[in-house]
């Protein structure tokens, strides 16, 4: 494995796009080809080559000599791809058979990961409630793994789902806990997911300068990380971010962007952010702009793990009238604010996430 050392390095440190690359250029040993393959497929799930990624999981998954722990990595890349292209009962299914995997193998990284996405999974589907066992087995295995990495990993997804039903302080209060863990950390992408959160949640609490400072900060670490998922969701923020602001040139440049973004990853993730795909991409040659109404819009995007994105409206014609406050429906598409969550047991004032020195 030492020919890896490297590949493995980058991907511990969240660029998995570098890692990606570097695997490319290397040549494993024959007897590292089942890690090695896993490893691949990894990472090509997490730069948006889904094709290839489920192709070469499912392959693997037919071997004989994998290990438990081997397996479950599989079948968590098979469960997320399946899950993103609309296929829940069947990415749940292969959730199910990692964790049962890793639970044999003992291993408990692969444990949480296989957990991690079920929670997700459960809460988008079925709700908070139905997750609410995983959850506190995920707080469990957290604790026995004392990882600041993988605890944080929990307070920025658990963060996520609570903004999605629009307990925005609560989602604030997690993603400041996972900040704050990861001040010592050198984890790319968590740190591009943190920053990509604090970005929507000021969009949605019309806090626009912390959102430019949020956004300019996101941008550099999402392609740094090279997660397809996180530059998507990036562009599509500060596209409805500069709408607010009026800055209608910057906007159409961000979702120039996303619209690039959507076509490199796969088809079912781009299927489940429609809303926004199609107010984009209009007129394929032309700019946006040239289009006699046209909706920028974002959604929350159904994806397993998949970063934060607003939901901002506003229609542009091309001779560029001034938007009035009625063509900003509401925020959120989110389900309506409700007084308890399972998630926390109490709600915070909001921090500044530029400010946060706790």
């Amino acid at each position: 494995m030492e020919a890896l050392e490297h590949v493995l390095r980058l991907a511990r440190t969240g660029r998995y796009g570098d890692s990606l690359r570097a695997f490319d250029e290397t040549k494993p040993r024959p007897f590292a080809r089942p890690a090695a393959e896993i490893l691949r497929a990894q990472l090509l799930e997490f730069v948006g080559q889904s094709e290839p990624a489920l192709s070469s999981a499912i392959s693997l998954l037919r071997l004989k000599h994998l290990t438990p722990p081997q397996r479950s990595q599989c079948e968590t890349v098979v469960g997320k791809i399946l899950f993103d292209e609309g296929d829940a009962d069947s990415g749940l299914d292969h959730l199910q058979r990692a964790a049962l995997s890793a639970q044999q193998g003992g291993d408990l990284h692969a444990l949480f990961s296989a957990k991690l996405f079920t929670l997700i999974m459960l809460s988008d589907r079925f709700g908070p409630a139905a997750a609410s066992s995983v959850l506190a087995e995920l707080r469990q295995l957290a604790t026995k793994l004392g990882d600041p990495e993988v605890t944080a990993r929990l307070h920025l997804f658990v963060a996520q789902a609570e903004a999605k039903r629009g307990l925005l302080d609560n989602a604030r209060r997690h993603t400041s806990m996972a900040r704050r863990i990861l001040k010592t950390s050198s984890n790319v992408y968590l740190s591009a997911f943190t920053a990509n959160q604090d970005l929507a949640l000021a969009v949605i609490r019309s806090e626009f300068d912390v959102a430019r400072d949020c956004g300019q900060r996101a941008i550099e670490l999402a392609e740094q990380s090279g997660v397809a998922k996180l530059r998507k969701a990036v562009f599509g923020n500060l596209g409805n971010l500069y709408v607010e602001l009026g800055e209608f040139d910057r906007a159409t440049k961000f979702a120039d962007d996303f619209k690039t973004s959507v076509s490199g990853v796969a088809a079912g993730v781009a299927g489940c952010a429609a809303p926004l795909a199609a107010a984009t991409c209009v007129g394929g040659a032309g700019s946006a702009l040239e289009s006699s109404s046209v909706a920028f819009t974002s959604c929350s995007v159904r994806v397993v793990g998949g970063p934060l994105v607003t939901t901002r409206a506003v229609n542009l014609s091309p001779r560029f009238r001034s938007p009035t406050r009625t063509d900003f429906p509401s925020l959120m598409i989110w389900t309506p604010l409700l007084s308890n969550s399972p998630w926390v047991n109490r709600r915070d004032s909001p921090s500044d996430p530029r400010t946060d020195t706790e």
